[in-house]
Formats: structure tokens, C-alpha cells, sequence
């Protein structure tokens, strides 16, 4: 399986789905004073991640303007390749197309909003051959609407999916969580896990040829 990862970040995606860890015991490898991640020697970190037998079925190409962010990825042999670029900005080059293409499904967990519909109808051109999926989680109060449309250029159907809403992150401050309700108010997006909990979540998104939704 070839996985696309929008906003890949270290690879934290690809660090879960290839090995047994989870997040919980990626928090205790990296930010424990004696954890195996809390060093920052990059040969023990990929001696880690080898350890943990990565998965050779299943390939991640990550998308993600960090350069230190892809490089690590990289290096430790989380992604197969990396495309350190700002697609709001440029197009793919011939090399990072053919990256991208044969991909079986794509995935974003929290660059919607910064990554907008301008990086997903080009990374969703250089693999559209093969008719991945999508699957995005979108964080409140960011829109999934204008990408929606964008893959609907492509053939794709998209449905929120509400039963896979996640936990993102906490909000950061007082004026931070007050700005993302007002926001959420207006645009009617319901919040009573943001008001009742202290996070934030995001909305679940698939979007896939015409029939292959059930």
C-alpha cells in the first residue's frame, strides 16, 4: 500500500501505521528524560524505529514545506520519499509527480487550513491515475468545503464522516478558545466537545469515486 501523507510533519502517521507503537508511547519515547527518542542522536532514533519492525508493505510519501521536518522523516526510513515544498505556492516538479503517483489513498491529519484546496487538487493530479481516496481530518473551525469541490474536479464524492471525530490538540490560550467557538458558531459547526473538554477536535472527511462510499 502507498500512502500519501498532506502535512507529514517528522512522520508521526507513517511512524503509527508501520510499526505496533502508538501515540502514547511515542510522548514516552521522546519527551521522558530516559526515553529511547529523548537523545537527539539521529542513528539511535532510526535503530528505534528499525527495531520496532517497520512494515515493508506499506510506503509513505510525505508532503510538507519543513525541510528539517521531511529530512528526519527520511533519514530514520519513515517516509520511502519526501517533497519538501509549499504547494500554495508552486507546482510539482516531474520528480515529485512521479513520487505521488500509483498512490492508494491520501491522508492529511491537521495541515487543513494552512494547506488548502491549492495542495490537495495538485498533489490529487499527480496520483490521480491510480483513484486514491482521501481521508482528511479537518480542525475546527477550518473548512473542508473548497477542497471538497476541488476533488470533486477529479470525480471524487465526499462525505463527512462524523463517528471519526478526533481529539486534536488543546487549546493554547483563553482568547484562542473564545476566537474557534465564535468561529464555529458562525459557520454552524456544533462544539460542545470544544466548549466541555479544553480541545480542540477535527472532522473526518472521505472523499472516493462515485459508489465506493458506503
Amino acid at each position: 500500500m502507498k500512502i500519501i501523507d498532506v502535512g507529514c510533519s517528522y512522520g508521526i502517521n507513517a511512524a503509527l501505521l508501520r510499526t505496533d507503537l502508538n501515540l502514547d508511547d511515542l510522548y514516552a519515547a521522546y519527551l521522558r528524560p530516559r526515553g529511547s527518542l529523548s537523545r537527539r542522536q539521529e542513528i539511535e532514533h532510526r535503530a528505534f524505529f528499525r527495531n520496532r519492525g517497520l512494515r515493508d508493505d506499506i510506503q509513505f510519501v510525505g508532503v510538507d514545506p519543513s525541510f528539517r521536518a521531511v529530512r528526519y522523516a527520511r533519514v530514520l526510513g519513515l517516509l520511502e520519499a519526501g517533497i519538501m515544498a509549499d504547494l500554495e505556492t508552486r507546482d510539482l516538479t516531474v520528480e515529485e509527480r512521479r513520487d505521488l503517483a500509483g498512490a492508494d489513498i491520501v491522508i492529511s491529519t491537521g495541515c487543513v487550513g494552512y494547506a488548502t484546496e491549492r495542495t490537495f487538487a495538485r498533489v490529487y493530479d499527480a496520483s490521480a491515475t491510480s483513484r486514491p481516496w482521501v481521508v482528511a481530518f479537518a480542525m475546527h473551525p477550518f473548512s473542508y468545503d473548497n477542497i471538497a469541490m476541488a476533488l470533486r474536479d477529479f470525480g471524487l464524492e465526499t462525505r463527512l464522516v462524523d463517528r471519526f471525530r478526533q481529539r486534536q490538540r488543546r487549546f493554547s490560550t483563553v482568547r484562542e478558545r473564545r476566537a474557534i467557538l465564535t468561529a464555529m458558531t458562525k459557520l454552524g459547526i456544533e462544539d460542545r466537545l470544544e466548549r466541555t473538554t479544553g480541545y480542540i477536535y477535527a472532522s473526518c472527511h472521505i472523499s472516493a469515486p462515485p459508489g465506493e462510499l458506503v
